[in-house]
Formats: structure tokens, C-alpha cells, sequence
């Protein structure tokens, strides 16, 4: 009977923060969605033969690269506002999918329960409002990428190709998943991977030969402005090295800093992966991908939402008191928001601004703890037993 009365408390809240977001996404639908404005102006330049990276007219500049305005020429068919209206609308029916995608992934049963406690969990957190906010891409990208995995679990690796190419053209970061095909030696998904890339490529050129003058102008200008550290230290950038700008300041010192526990980072995570399993590769990669971009917008941290979801359900399998307690500090730090961060730009207060980057960095420590092997854990455990017993018997 007590649980029945949790799960209607649960089904309750949970209705509650949809209704908030429902509105929410009203309100947002009614205004400007910033990022999807520059997304749309894009879109509209390379339809027209302007160049895209010039237009002074936009919220600001486009950030990627001309194929991927390709993607919302589809928009163009329609007035901005109607445009607008579809693209928040499609987001926030993503972010519910994609946790669906997620619960086949790891095996979480269709429950009121654990529906309705997922969907509380994403639309509560503040990357989720301000990725439907902005009107970002993050939830198309983080759908197609998740479909992407599950159709590779599925064994459907044509199809599996063609999205993971689909997500990484919407959100050129999720290269860095290219090491997971690597790790899983599927050499066949990553060909096609970039044979459906540079297809497309091939006919944008061919549709719009100014997209042409655009690539090379992207490469020339824009990908060497993703490796310093100009500007990195703005709040909403949450990633190691906005950690390291914020506490230095934009020195040659917390460039080599922040490449330096990067890679530290970096290691620990793929020394993990040598004996987990398909999953457990997805999940600490994805959670590796925020911390190590030079560029992290807390927005970008929807693409915890696997993440999170393992662990959680993981733990709660194995009845991990302590592993659930460090999880839900995590999913704290990372889901709050600091509305005026101005009030703590000085040290030591400065330190608190990067708490998505601490809760981030928590969570991969769980995870850690959860896909490091039983046996080795129980192995050291018991060699420094022995020792301290011999230890003891020598002593007496």
C-alpha cells in the first residue's frame, strides 16, 4: 500500500512539471527561440546563394559547418513563426523519445513508474529547459544518435550508419563517437558513415555550388577558432575547460592545462571501456563527450539522459545506497542553474560556477565503480587483506 502511495505521488509530480513544460514550450513557441533563429537565417542563406558565416543580421554566428544548414532548408517551406512552432514542438517530442530509446537500450521496462519518474528526472533539469529555450538541435541529434545505437545493437548496421551520419551532420561533436565503431571494430558502419556524409556533401555542392565557398571558409576560419580558449570562460560552458579559464583566467597556461587533464580524463574513461560491455561504452562515452569539449554549453548535457539512466536503474538492481546517494548529487549539480552567476565571478565563490562540471565528473566515477570488474575489486581487496595479515602475524 506505501508503494502504491509513492507511485501516485510520483504519476502526480510528474504530470505536474509536463503541464509546466507544456507551457513553457507555449510561451517559448510564442517568442524568439534564439539558436534556431541562427539554424533558419542559415538555411535561408544558403538557399539564396549568401554566404552563411558573414550575415550580421542573426543572434549570432552559425557554428557548424554549411552541410548542416542543409538540414532546415525543409523550414524554409513554411513562415519562421509556423517554422518555429514545429521545431520546439518536435523537440520536446524528441527529448520524450529519446528517453524511450534510452530504457530499450539498457532494458527498463515500459512502467507507469519508471515512465513517469524519467520523464520528471529530463524536464526538471535546467540543460532540458534551456535546450528548448534556445531552441537548440540537442534532442533531434541526441534521438537519431540513440536510434542509431539501438539499430547497431539490433544488427541493422546499414541503418545504423545512415543515422549516426544523420547526428554527427546535426551535431558535428559526436565524432568523438566514431571511437566507439573503433572499439567495437565495426569498420563497415564507419565506411558508410562517411560515404552517406560526403554523398550528401556532393549533392549540396551540386544544388547550391556557393556551399562550396562556405566549406572552405569554414575550415579556414571557423574549426581553428573550436581549438583556443578565447571566450571559454563564460558560465554556460561547462566543460573541463571552462573549469580551468574560470579559475586561471585565458592563459597559454590553462590551454596546456586543459588539453593535459583532457587527455587525463580522456584515459581514465577508455581504460574503463577495455572490459565493459556494448552499453556500458555508449554510457561512458557520452558522459566523456561534455567534459572533454572545449566548448560545453550546459544545454549539451541532455546527452547525460543514457547516462543517468543506467546508473540509476543499475544501482537500484544491486540496492546501492551509497551509489544512489552520490547519483543523486550528481543529477543536482548538474541539472541546476545559477541565475546570476556575475555574484560569484570571484575566487573562491568562482569555484562553484562550474557545478555541472563537478556533478559530470561524479557521475563518470560511478560509473567507473559500476563497470570496473567485481573479481578485480574483490581481487585487491583481498591481496591487501592477506598482506595486513601477514603483517599482523609478524608483528606478534
Amino acid at each position: 500500500m506505501k508503494q502504491k502511495h509513492w507511485q501516485i505521488i510520483l504519476l502526480i509530480a510528474c504530470c505536474a512539471v509536463i503541464c509546466y513544460t507544456f507551457f513553457s514550450v507555449i510561451k517559448i513557441v510564442t517568442s524568439l527561440a534564439p539558436d534556431f533563429s541562427v539554424y533558419f537565417s542559415a538555411a535561408r542563406d544558403l538557399f539564396i546563394g549568401l554566404p552563411i558565416y558573414t550575415d550580421t543580421h542573426v543572434f549570432t554566428s552559425f557554428g557548424y559547418p554549411p552541410i548542416t544548414a542543409f538540414f532546415y532548408i525543409f523550414f524554409l517551406l513554411f513562415p519562421y513563426s509556423i517554422s518555429q512552432t514545429l521545431f520546439i514542438t518536435g523537440s520536446f517530442i524528441a527529448a520524450c523519445v529519446s528517453l524511450l530509446i534510452s530504457y530499450k537500450l539498457i532494458k527498463i521496462p515500459f512502467t507507469i513508474l519508471t515512465i513517469s519518474l524519467g520523464l520528471l528526472l529530463l524536464f526538471l533539469a535546467f540543460p532540458t529547459k534551456f535546450t528548448l529555450g534556445m531552441g537548440q538541435s540537442n534532442f533531434f541529434a541526441l534521438m537519431i544518435l540513440l536510434d542509431s545505437f539501438l539499430c547497431y545493437i539490433r544488427k541493422k548496421t546499414l541503418f545504423s550508419a545512415i543515422l549516426f551520419a544523420i547526428a554527427i551532420i546535426l551535431k558535428p561533436i559526436f565524432l568523438f563517437l566514431i571511437l566507439f565503431f573503433i572499439l567495437e571494430k565495426q569498420w563497415n558502419i564507419l565506411f558508410r558513415t562517411l560515404a552517406f556524409i560526403v554523398g550528401l556533401v556532393i549533392v549540396m555542392t551540386f544544388l547550391f555550388p556557393n556551399s562550396l565557398y562556405d566549406t572552405f571558409y569554414y575550415i579556414k576560419h571557423m574549426l581553428p577558432s573550436l581549438f583556443n580558449i578565447h571566450g571559454r570562460g563564460v558560465y554556460y560552458n561547462q566543460g573541463l575547460t571552462g573549469f580551468v579559464v574560470r579559475e586561471i583566467g585565458e592563459t597559454v597556461l590553462a590551454k596546456h592545462l586543459a588539453t593535459f587533464f583532457s587527455l587525463v580524463i580522456a584515459f581514465c574513461g577508455l581504460f574503463t571501456l577495455n572490459k565493459s560491455s556494448t552499453i556500458q561504452k555508449i554510457v561512458i562515452l557520452l558522459t566523456l563527450l561534455p567534459l572533454i569539449d572545449s566548448l560545453s554549453w550546459q544545454h549539451h548535457f541532455v546527452v547525460l539522459l543514457l547516462p543517468f539512466a543506467y546508473v540509476i536503474s543499475t544501482l537500484l538492481k544491486k540496492q546501492d545506497i551509497v551509489g544512489l546517494s552520490m547519483v543523486g548529487i550528481s543529477y543536482i549539480l548538474v541539472c541546476v542553474n545559477i541565475a546570476n552567476p556575475q555574484t560569484f565571478s570571484y575566487f573562491p565563490l568562482n569555484i562553484l560556477l562550474s557545478h555541472t562540471f563537478y556533478g559530470t565528473l561524479v557521475l563518470l566515477g560511478v560509473e567507473m565503480y559500476i563497470i570496473f570488474p567485481l573479481q578485480k575489486r574483490k581481487l585487491l581487496g583481498g591481496k591487501l587483506s592477506n598482506r595486513l595479515l601477514v603483517g599482523w602475524i609478524h608483528n606478534k
